[in-house]
């Protein structure tokens, strides 16, 4: 029999991990972490999810972190790298497919709405922050 006395609603998992609860609840829509659903509600287990992240890598190991939702990936010095030496997976993927550094402004945004999924035919390149939150806006509420 399973004990469910551990168990973190959507909001408190997601404020555990540093990650907005539409992340999360787009990663349990997905499949990419364990949780339970009663009702309309989402629980999770945090040793289930603290001990890997979405693609089964331990977080912080490897060169790899989750930040924010993203996967974050070391590469050192680097310009779009932040002060640990950590930049967007799927920055660094769009950068490859265009074939030159982004621009400042330049926001790639995952056209499903799902920050793991950065396969290049879902990945956008958005000129304006404007554009990029009434896009995620839209999107929350098409999945309302």
């Amino acid at each position: 029999m399973e004990n469910f006395d551990d168990l973190k609603t959507l909001s408190e998992m997601a404020a555990l991990l540093h990650i907005h609860s539409s992340t999360l609840r787009s990663w349990a829509k997905a499949r990419m972490v364990s949780y339970y659903r009663i009702g309309k509600k989402y629980f999770f287990k945090p040793e289930e999810i603290l001990k890997k992240s979405a693609f089964g890598l331990n977080i912080n190991h490897n060169g790899l972190s989750i930040s924010n939702g993203y996967v974050q990936i070391k590469i050192g010095k680097h310009p779009m790298a932040n002060k640990n030496g950590y930049i967007p997976l799927h920055r660094l993927i769009m950068q490859a497919k265009i074939g030159r550094p982004l621009q400042e402004g330049e926001i790639v945004h995952p056209k499903n709405g799902n920050t793991l999924d950065f396969k290049i035919d879902n990945l956008e390149i958005v000129e304006s922050l404007g554009k990029h939150n009434s896009q995620k806006k839209s999107m929350r509420e098409d999945n309302t």
